[in-house]
């Protein structure tokens, strides 16, 4: 057995991984670089949460409220800033590299233990970690259930991995779930090794599920509640699992476009990203293959004391993977933590059934040694990069200098104020930044399944009883119904717009599409 303790080098790469990813999402000293992602959603839908919407039923979300908690609770010490965000993404990678490091020392012996972590902040983080949602959230709490796992099977150590488990589904309702079964099924083998009673094995999965249920529960009941458990459990459970694949990037059809961004490699840098999206779509999940096929052929001549940590993360890690609907780059990256301890395990030779792939060491340490190097490389471009600053209700951000950004932010700062009414056609960006309420319940837009007809007929309801002055609109969706996919709902939103708003800014090309302003007239306008 390792040693269980946090040592000076655990908490010194932690620490490194901290100031790494600071210089990553802050503009030194302390302006933060305004990135608009996923996560403007959760700062937006926290903002809610703070001007006292219930969610689930004033406004529309389908994940458990982990991150919307999280920002409404640092909201209510720190007010509506900006710099909360990248903090917490500062806060995010510094808590995966300590807890990749326990997880690891208790699995892997020798100094070579800290590979895992390192990777996963040097060679990943820095293209797919900067991210400050429910997804970055939840992995922390599935490796402190496996560490607890890892450390013993005892009642306490189980009702921990409960309590974990039930904290990643207060994140991501799913992976805790799929952890608890990882878990049982990881006490069903042990359960054959050990062969106990089988009222031994039913009271640790007793123990297991019970402090889950619990936990979930207790986090879960206020926003139940307040919003109806009818509508918490359709928002939660059942529309994810009718209609959360009708989005473009929540399919397998997304692995086509990461493969395609691969390809198209024209710099150093690109080349830099390419190798890592190659590592986590195509190195990294066959680890698990290898895993159980070593495992199956030598299984008669290896103690269970010396593959007992690592099963336990291979049962994660595989549950994780095949159970990730979207296996794009960013969401196996996310959940690649017991897959970067397997796979230094196994090419290390930390188990006697591995010795063959012992060679790779010294390639591993190399490759870890460079990726950290070149990641404080680009960090420092990064800081040498001139900036755009822009003064917002939010704070000072900086951003390169980009048209995506400036005509759309300043447009709207010189035309609105704090707590004015806009609708924003595509993704939550701006109304977070800029201090700006979202009039309808939904923060989505899509022209799929994604967003329902009942959503549509919802949000043109809230805009003509609160007729916001600008609408930032996704001009593709305005299309003859003739050329509207199978499932596009978002016909009589656009002939509302059309009858009712009229373009106040150019056309704006952003991944989400062309984006534009418009703005609100009277119908005497239109006449004239």
């Amino acid at each position: 057995m390792t040693d269980r303790k946090l040592s000076r080098l655990d908490l010194a790469i932690a620490a490194l991984s901290g100031v790494f990813v600071f210089l990553l999402v802050f503009k030194l000293p302390l302006t933060p670089i305004l990135n608009e992602s996923d996560h403007h959603m959760f700062l937006y839908e926290g903002m809610r949460l703070l001007d006292g919407d219930v969610m689930y039923r004033d406004f529309f979300q389908f994940t458990f409220p982990g991150s919307q908690a999280w920002y409404w609770l640092t909201f209510s010490i720190f007010g509506l800033r900006y710099w909360i965000l990248p903090a917490t993404i500062v806060l995010l990678a510094a808590s995966s590299a300590l807890v990749c490091l326990a997880v690891s020392k208790a699995t892997i012996p020798g100094k070579i233990y800290v590979i895992p972590a390192l990777l996963f902040i040097f060679f990943g983080f820095r293209w797919d970690g900067l991210d400050g949602t429910h997804r970055m959230f939840s992995p922390i709490f599935l490796m402190l259930a496996s560490l607890a796992i890892i450390r013993g099977s005892t009642p306490r150590h189980l009702v921990l991995a409960g309590l974990f488990c039930a904290l990643a589904s207060f994140f991501t309702q799913q992976r805790g779930f799929i952890a608890i079964v990882a878990i049982a099924s990881f006490l069903l083998i042990e359960h054959f090794q050990s062969k106990r009673a089988w009222p031994d094995l039913l009271a640790k999965i007793g123990f297991l599920g019970g402090s889950y249920l619990v936990v979930l529960c207790a986090l879960t009941a206020y926003f139940a509640l307040s919003a109806g458990v009818a509508n918490f459990i359709f928002a939660t459970l059942e529309y994810p699992a009718k209609y959360y694949r009708y989005a473009t990037y929540n399919n397998f059809g997304i692995l086509a476009e990461d493969l395609q961004a691969v390809l198209r490699v024209a710099s150093f840098s690109d080349a830099l990203a390419a190798s890592e999206s190659l590592f986590y779509l195509f190195v990294l999940p066959p680890t698990y293959l290898v895993f159980w096929l070593s495992l199956i052929r030598r299984r008669k001549e290896i103690e269970w004391a010396s593959i007992r940590a690592a099963t336990m993360l291979a049962l994660l890690g595989t549950a994780l993977t095949l159970t990730t609907t979207a296996p794009n780059t960013s969401r196996l990256f996310q959940i690649a933590m017991p897959g970067l301890v397997v796979f230094v395990w196994l090419a290390c030779g930390a188990g006697a059934h591995s010795k063959k792939f012992a060679w790779a060491r010294p390639f591993l340490v190399t490759g870890t040694v460079i990726s950290i190097v070149l990641g404080f490389v680009q960090a420092i471009r990064l800081q040498m990069t001139p900036l755009t600053y822009l003064q917002t209700p939010s704070g000072l951000v900086a951003y390169p200098a980009s048209r995506i950004i400036d005509e759309r932010y300043r447009f709207l700062i010189a035309n609105t104020k704090p707590g004015d009414m806009l609708f924003e056609a595509y993704q939550p960006y701006i109304y977070f930044p800029l201090h700006l309420r979202n009039p309808t319940k939904y923060g989505q837009i899509w022209p799929s399944d994604y967003t329902r007809p009942e959503h549509v007929t919802e949000c043109i309801a809230d805009l003509k009883a609160t007729r916001p002055q600008y609408i930032l609109w996704n001009n593709d969706l305005s299309k003859p119904a003739e050329l509207r996919a199978d499932g596009d709902h978002t016909g009589p939103l656009a002939e509302y717009l059309k009858q009712n708003y009229r373009p106040a800014s150019g056309v704006i090309e952003i991944p989400e599409g062309r984006i534009q302003i418009w703005e609100r007239v009277d119908q005497d306008d239109f006449n004239k």
